[in-house]
Parts: C-alpha cells; structure tokens; sequence
C-alpha cells in the first residue's frame, strides 16, 4: 500500500474535470436500463473521501439523495460518511491528523499564554477551536475540549472583551455543566464573569435529544464523555456539541452540532469494517483519477455490493469549482458486474437549492428501476357450443275491464236513482 500521506495529497490535487474526461474505450461494455439481469432491489450509496466540502454538509447532501432515489425508485437505501469509513478506513478523512494539529495549537496557545503574548495566544485558540467542526466528535479527553474555551475567556476577560470572554465561558459550561472555576487560574471578577454567562445558559430549558443506533447496544459519547449505550435520552443546552457513537466491529458515527438548536433524535447507522488490513485503495485511485476499473477495482466493488447486502454501489465524491457543490458519480450493478452510468452534477453553491437539483439529478438512474415484464402467452381455451336456452311460453294477459261497461253501469244507476225519485201523480179533485 502507498504512504497515507501521498494518497491525501492525490485527493487534494486531483480535480474534478479528470472525472468527465474520463475514457471508456477499455471500460467494459454498458447495457439495456431495461435487462431483466439489472433489477436492482436495493442500494449503497459510497462516498469517496473528498475533503472540499465539509463533512456535516456532504451527511446532509448524501441523505437527501438517499432519500430521493428510494423514493422514486421503491428500493431501500443506505448511505453517509459512516459507510465511507467502514468501507475506506483511515483513507476517509484526516480526522487523525486534525486532532493532532489541535492538540499542538493548543500547546502552542498555552506557552504564548505563560510568556503573557495573550493577543498571540487568543489567536492560536481560536485556530484550535476552529479545528472542532472537523474533528471534535474525535477528541477522547473532555478536559482538552473544557481548556480551550476555558482559558480564551480568561485572556478575553483580561483584554477587556467582556461579551467575547461570556461567550467563551458559555460553551465551556455547555460542555460540562458542573464545571467549576479553580482558583488558582480565576480572579474574583472572572469567576463573576462565568457565573453570569453559566446562568444566562441554564436558564433556557434543554433539548432533550434521543440518540438510536443500529444495531443497538452501541456506546454515546458526547463531548468527550461516556453517556451511555443507545437507545438513550439527553439534555443538550444550545451551544456546539460533538457526538461520537461506536460499537466493536463496526465504524464510528461522527456527529458535530453547530451552536444552534441541536435534532430532537440522532439515528446512527453503523457499518460494519472492512475485512482485513488491505481497504480498497485501487477502487478509490481509478475513480478519482477517472480511469476505467480495473479487474481489481470491479472485485472490490463485488465484495462491496456483498457485504451490506446490495444489489447496486453508487460511488459519489464531493468537489468544488468556485462556490458550486459538483458531486461525481459512477454506478455500479452487482449482478451484471458493470459500471452503466457516470458524470459530474452541478449542485450549486445554495443549500436550498439542493433537493430540486438532486431531485432532477435522480431522473437519469433508470437502470435503478425494474424493466417491463414480459407477459407469458398463455393458450387460448376453446370456445364451447352456446347451448340457447328454450323460450318459455309468455303468461297470457289478464283481462282488462273496460271503462266504456264501468260508464254504462254508472248510466243504469243515474236512471235508476231518477225512476226511484220520480212522484206519483196527482189525482185531480173532482
């Protein structure tokens, strides 16, 4: 395997216009979208390690497109970052070298802080402190996180930047609740100063977070403490929070919540690692470089395609051309042993308009969904002699009385009734 470091370097420098020159003239042969052997009954969206887009927003993106193709296409599937380390390893990210670059800042701060170059010193805190929305779900000490913030507010205090120095001891109290102010390090009027900022953050009610993972059972830590195992429940105060999950055997869940109300629920998906030491190297190179797979690369994506289970590996990397998001992709179905699509999408450089462009982007994923089954011709059965059956004789009429016989009995009755009322005569006196 090559040196972590070259592999960084070629991910850094390699551009996304690489990826649409690529050629096919050694690819192996693309198919029918509609071959009854490319009914794809589920997916696996793959990031590839790309460190131009930050991570929170790549989980984002890559959960709308989730969302997006399982909804037009009927088929389950699954994705994020997660999926990434558990397939790449430490080639994902250089969340290892981040936290070492935090860690030596923040020496740096303190040695700047003990000679009195507090200007130099708030500086270099605030580069430490920068580092945290990228690697600050991986710090294991809570006291390195508390430090920070701990000892920026002390110098801000002594600079005068009062509302600057409560806003650093507001994230301190967020991150420990129960922290208490040595006083050995705080003069009276700091210890103010933070008891202030601590009541201004308690006195808001909690969010009160719940924190899955699948499978269950895994550890919760956030920042840098032990909670628990999930499922469970926590009070989260509005400020930055770095959420790490893990369970033996499987890749971590990172989660970095910004100073904004944190999501009522984290539903951690975690993958299990790849086999072995060897991660995928060759598969993650040709893409990046916009080769045509190799035999080796197409093994990879098979055992891929085999180990979570799926029938198709969308392979997709994060770019930047200006401002623009661009998001390159290859897919790849398991049963046919073919990469059918490839491109570069322009997502835009606005959040909002990301869905709509994802949700256009999805329509070009026809191999995705099943072809048109053939309908089986079935022998038509033979037409049986239609037996008339025998007409029954019609029942006669009944008689209908006539009207002219109803007026002449009335007529009778008229004269009966005028005889009966006639008079006899009167005889004449003589």
């Amino acid at each position: 395997m090559k040196p972590h470091a070259h592999i960084v370097a070629r991910l850094l420098i390699v551009g996304l216009a690489i990826w649409a020159m690529s050629c096919g003239s050694k690819r192996r042969p693309a198919v029918s979208p509609f071959d009854e052997d490319m009914v794809v009954g589920s997916l696996a969206i793959l990031p590839i390690p790309s460190q131009a887009v930050p991570e929170h927003k790549q989980d984002r993106i890559l959960m709308n497109l989730a969302e997006a193709l399982g909804r037009k296409y009927k088929i389950p599937v699954i994705t994020g970052l997660t999926l990434g380390r558990a397939v790449f390893g430490e080639l994902t990210s250089d969340g290892g070298r981040c936290t070492r670059t935090f860690s030596a800042t923040a020496a740096k701060a303190r040695e700047a802080q003990n000679r009195l170059q507090f200007n130099k010193a708030i500086g270099l805190f605030e580069k430490a402190s920068g580092c945290l929305p990228r690697c600050g779900a991986e710090i294991r000490e809570p006291k390195q996180l508390r430090d920070v913030f701990m000892y920026m507010g002390l110098m801000l205090y002594t600079l005068e930047r009062v509302e600057e120095a409560e806003a650093a001891f507001r994230q301190l109290a967020a991150l420990d609740n129960e922290f208490q102010p040595p006083g050995d390090l705080f003069r009276l009027e700091q210890v103010e100063c933070y008891e202030r900022a601590r009541r201004q953050l308690l006195s808001g009610n909690p969010f009160q977070v719940e924190i899955l993972s699948w499978p269950e059972g895994a550890t919760v830590f956030i920042d840098g403490r032990r909670i628990g195992k999930a499922p469970v429940r926590v009070p989260l105060y509005l400020a930055r929070h770095f959420v790490r999950i893990e369970l033996k055997g499987h890749a971590p869940y990172f989660l970095n919540i910004p100073d904004a109300a944190p999501p009522t629920s984290i539903k951690a998906w975690l993958f299990p690692v790849w086999p072995g030491d060897d991660p995928p190297e060759d598969l993650m190179e040709e893409f990046v470089e916009g080769e045509a797979f190799s035999d080796t690369a197409y093994r990879q994506l098979a055992k891929v395609a085999s180990q979570h289970e799926v029938d198709a590996v969308l392979l997709s990397q994060f770019g930047i051309q200006g401002k623009e998001i661009q998001l390159a992709t290859r897919l790849y179905i398991a049963k046919s042993a073919l990469v059918v699509r490839e491109g570069v999408y322009n997502l835009g450089a606005v959040e909002k308009t990301h869905k709509t462009r994802i949700a256009h982007l999805i329509k070009i994923f026809k191999e995705l969904k099943q072809g048109p089954k053939k309908k089986k011709l079935e022998p038509k059965p033979e037409k049986k002699p239609v037996v008339k059956p025998e007409k029954k004789p019609e029942p006669k009429p009944k008689p209908k009385f006539k009207k002219k016989k109803k007026k002449k009995k009335k007529k009778k009755k008229k004269r009966n009734r005028k005889k009966k009322s006639k008079k006899p005569p009167i005889e004449e006196i003589p």
